[in-house]
């Protein structure tokens, strides 16, 4: 009964760390209603964000969640706004493998001045920036169920 109450006690602080919330960056586009108006373009921007899980799935989830800002009532993460749907295959190891972007559910909220196309190309430059190693994860573009190979967009917003 001692060693398992021991061997209870040693694991129990690498178990609790593994299921405890963390706070973890990612990279995003926003843009703040209004900005238009004033010249501001689309951002591309690292955001604090507390990640539950420890799984690849839980991690990406993060990216779709809308993004309130102290004191705004408005969503600035465009990615929420639109609907697109991320999601990630991993190896065996537990390496993301291939990132899925999902467009088959998204639309151009009224007022907003980007295409769902201009986000999509945006969204494949911060996955691209969260995995630098453009050989080893292929990022895919879905669209009503087909599949297209994302690629670099002509050009990056400013930072």
């Amino acid at each position: 009964m001692k060693t398992i109450t021991l061997l209870v006690a040693m694991l129990m602080p690498f178990i609790a760390l593994a299921t405890q919330p963390r706070l973890t960056m990612v990279t995003l586009p926003l843009w703040y209603q209004g900005s238009a108006e004033s010249g501001q373009p689309m951002l591309i921007s690292e955001v604090p964000r507390i990640c539950g899980g420890t799984d690849a799935a839980a991690w990406f989830e993060l990216f779709s969640r809308p993004l309130l800002p102290d004191g705004a009532e408005v969503d600035v993460n465009l990615i929420s706004i639109y609907k697109i749907d991320i999601t990630a295959e991993q190896d065996q190891n537990g390496r993301v493998t291939q990132i899925f972007i999902d467009t088959s559910n998204a639309a151009k909220p009224p007022n907003y001045p980007f295409e769902v196309e201009e986000i999509t190309e945006q969204i494949v430059v911060c996955m691209r920036r969260e995995f630098t190693y453009v050989d080893k994860v292929k990022i895919m573009v879905m669209h009503d169920g087909q599949e297209q190979s994302g690629e670099q967009p002509k050009t990056e917003p400013q930072r």
